[in-house]
């Protein structure tokens, strides 16, 4: 094989390689799971980023819709106020890739009796509505006051005189609201 030959096949290869390392940088996007965010206001979502280098920057659009923070590989969206927006993150190489954001507004659930009494050893049901069923409960000190629910109603049942509060949720807890009971 002739120098000229040899020469000529060499250029071939390294194009190639060339080629597909170009093809290979096109290729480079971050991802993000999830790539589309729905979050009420005042409430915050998170995002886990894909295909980058640490640490990464988060830029929302308009920030008086969503912000957003960014802990290693995490980014976290806290909706404002209504609206849409898209939320630019970039590694440290400068790859950078847009979330989607929309904000709405912040649904909490009610009661037809937000502050009850009872006595103790009494019963009193306080009925919920707005959010997503099945709800759940969380009393935040059970010496006073216990609570169950079943479906839309929430028995409170009076353990010793106090105040205490029960939270409740509704399903997957993106919506809550809180019950203030005093029992006499």
């Amino acid at each position: 094989m002739n120098v000229k030959t040899l020469s000529y096949a060499v250029s071939i290869v390294l194009a190639c390689i060339l080629f597909v390392a170009c093809e290979d940088d096109d290729k480079k996007v971050l991802t993000f799971t999830p790539s589309k965010v729905e979050v009420e206001v005042g409430k915050t979502a998170t995002v886990n980023v894909g295909k980058g280098i640490v640490p990464y920057t988060a830029n929302p659009a308009d920030k008086t819709i969503a912000t957003a923070t960014v802990d290693k590989s995490t980014v976290t969206i806290t909706g404002v106020k209504e609206g849409t927006t898209t939320i630019t993150v970039t590694d440290k190489e400068k790859t950078s890739g847009k979330i989607s954001v929309t904000v709405k507004k912040a649904v909490s659930l009610t009661f037809d009796k937000p502050a009850p009494e009872a006595t103790v050893g009494a019963t009193v049901d306080v009925k919920v509505s707005g959010g997503v069923a099945p709800y759940t409960v969380e009393t935040k000190d059970a010496t006073i006051a216990t609570a169950v629910v079943a479906q839309d109603k929430i028995t409170i049942t009076g353990v010793k005189v106090g105040k205490t509060d029960i939270v409740v949720y509704d399903k997957d807890k993106k919506n809550s609201g809180t019950i203030s009971v005093t029992i006499k």
